[in-house]
């Protein structure tokens, strides 16, 4: 139970930690700026909710110091907890009890004092929850002043619910604050605030890669490629570029939280269109991202849900991609009649799992199929076939039940049976592993296998279809190339542009304010820059360190300039960054970049 207390708490922990993250680009002055209607200001928000959680802690501390009998957490305390919860998820304003109220709150404030008072707390509560004893994690210690006594987790949830209740009232404040000065919303200004405020506040710790089945698609050889392979060279051909368009949907909570944020996006990005670069394939955003808010989307544990996911929210003609933080226990999945869905967790920079769940969208299988929810063993005799069931992974949806199965003909490594067994593919190799595997320097598996006949070999890693670690994977074969082009120039050529859609930005561009070395600005900074041609968007970063890791302004913008808002004094103590990227093409990261002396 103490366990289950302290993850309660580190999750809320991470919660406040993602809202003041994702409040350091704005401004103090703006943090610190009334709604017209008399209201509080977002810090003042932020410190009601501080003064609430300092005054349960001073609470809990003297009601234990006098070791009291106290009754065990029960149905009673249950029902106060959830009747607490309604009382904060309902859309009716209440006037604060006096102890938190305006004038515990300071007039001006500002977020670096708030974050160090807020944080401080935090950790005292940490060390106190670590302290407990294990006999007191489920007694009924707490007393909410409406709702009663409340048990530790009761408490929590209340933590919890009102931080939720009142983010709501800040993204108000700040977007009534936003909308009533014009110098907030010239040219299509887009700021960070509203953008990605959701994404950074994550309700819950994204799942390790490693806890996740590595693809959730189960191979087979589908009607188009059963044709193909009987006679390749009845398909067209082509050396052009195959601009492929992406429809890309990012999924967040009920609440908005949670949501891919649009630098992981473009990173992913930039990896998948460097992975296919080889094959002459490139991929473009053909319309704006979709953002959807719904948690049993966001978060499905089944198939079926990912399934009604995209059937709801598919775009036509273009290949749908949904960024969720669960899809059905995977790392990623393709349906081939609908889309393809990965996961954050799984998705990055060096990350190849879009990769190979795009590969399945345009038929190319995994080398091992078959092996598809089966350990190979080398002890046992290897047999000729494998019976799989691929009920949900059909070409089209309306074959779904009965669940189908199909056999697969385990591959032989003297190639006799290539062209016809596994993945039919013949400069793939066999590969009998079905799990995450590393590879070793010359990128083959350090598991020998040993084929129907007994010959022994080692899979090769290097191919993205394969179930190797990222770190392996390098290529697609030539076949699986060859395959690929041929079903965009066939069966799914409405996913084609009929032209390059915009010309690949390769130029950085030219950071026109602040000039270099000028003094930083004390009421907000502007940022121009030159137009890059072919771009249409302009990813912004402001950040001390180069590697922005920490950021004090993001945001994507259509026009060649940014306001800021109010930073710090000392803020560029190392510099100023701005990277400019094209949306559309999205294939380079060129970055430009400023100064400003140390003030």
């Amino acid at each position: 139970m103490k366990k289950k207390i302290l993850e309660q708490n580190a999750a809320y922990h991470h919660q406040v930690e993602a809202l003041l993250n994702a409040l350091a680009s704005t401004s103090d002055a703006v943090l610190n700026q009334k709604p017209a209607d008399g209201g509080w200001s977002a810090i003042q928000v932020l410190h009601h909710l501080i003064v609430s959680e300092e005054l349960s802690l001073r609470y809990v501390q003297k009601k234990l110091g006098f070791e009291p009998t106290l009754e065990k957490a029960g149905l009673a305390e249950w029902l106060r907890a959830r009747t607490l919860w309604f009382y904060l998820n309902i859309p009716i304003k209440f006037k604060a009890p006096p102890m938190v109220g305006r004038e515990h709150l300071p007039d001006f404030a500002t977020l670096a004092d708030t974050k160090a008072r807020w944080m401080d707390i935090r950790q005292k509560w940490a060390a106190y929850i670590g302290q407990m004893p294990s006999d007191m994690a489920e007694k009924a210690v707490y007393r909410h002043p409406l709702a009663g006594r409340l048990s530790w987790s009761g408490m929590l949830t209340f933590f919890r619910c009102h931080f939720e209740r009142h983010l709501k009232q800040i993204r108000r404040t700040l977007r009534h604050i936003a909308t009533g000065n014009p110098l907030l919303n010239m040219n299509k200004l887009t700021l960070l605030l509203f953008l990605l405020l959701p994404a950074a506040l994550q309700a819950q710790v994204e799942p390790d890669k490693n806890d996740l089945a590595p693809c959730g698609t189960v191979s087979h050889i589908d009607d188009w490629l059963k044709k193909y392979l009987t006679a390749p060279h009845a398909f067209p051909e082509s050396t052009d570029t195959l601009w492929t368009g992406l429809q890309i949907h990012l999924l967040a909570n009920d609440n908005g939280t949670g949501r891919f944020g649009p630098d992981r996006m473009l990173d992913a990005f930039h990896r998948l269109n460097e992975d296919f670069g080889p094959s002459g394939i490139r991929f473009y955003f053909k319309n704006d991202w979709n953002l959807i808010n719904n948690s049993a989307w966001f978060q499905h544990d089944s198939l079926v849900q990912g399934i009604a996911m995209m059937f709801a929210n598919n775009v036509p003609d273009v290949l749908n991609t949904y960024f969720v933080v669960k899809a059905a226990g995977n790392c990623a999945y393709n349906l081939p009649y609908a889309g393809v869905a990965t996961t954050h967790s799984c998705t990055g920079p060096n990350d190849h799992t879009w990769t190979h769940e795009i590969g399945h969208a345009l038929s190319i299988q995994h080398p091992f199929i078959g092996w598809e929810g089966k350990i190979y063993i080398i002890g046992n005799p290897t047999p000729d076939t494998l019976t799989y069931d691929y009920t949900h992974f059909h070409s089209t949806p309306d074959t779904i039940v009965p669940a189908p199965l199909d056999t697969a003909l385990v591959e032989y490594v003297d190639g006799s049976n290539c062209g016809i067994a596994a993945d039919r593919i013949c400069d793939t190799g066999p590969d009998y592993l079905s799990y995450r595997w590393a590879c070793n320097a010359q990128g083959l598996s350090n598991v020998q296998q040993k084929d129907p006949a007994g010959a022994t070999f080692y899979s090769d890693g290097t191919l993205f279809m394969s179930y190797s670690t990222d770190n392996c994977q390098n290529r697609f074969s030539a076949q699986q190339t060859q395959i690929m082009r041929a079903k965009l120039l066939t069966d799914k050529a409405a996913w084609l542009a009929p032209q390059a859609p915009a010309p690949v930005v390769t130029a950085a561009s030219q950071l026109l304010s602040p000039i270099n070395n000028t003094p930083a600005p004390t009421m907000g900074a502007q940022l121009r820059w030159a137009s890059v041609p072919g771009a249409t968007h302009y990813l912004v970063q402001v950040s001390k360190v180069s590697s922005y890791s920490a950021k004090d302004f993001e945001a994507i913008v259509t026009d060649t300039f940014a306001l800021t808002g109010m930073l710090t004094p000392n803020w560029a103590t190392t510099g100023v960054f701005g990277r400019s990227i094209s949306v559309p093409s999205g294939r380079t990261r060129p970055r430009t970049a400023g100064f400003w002396p140390l003030r």
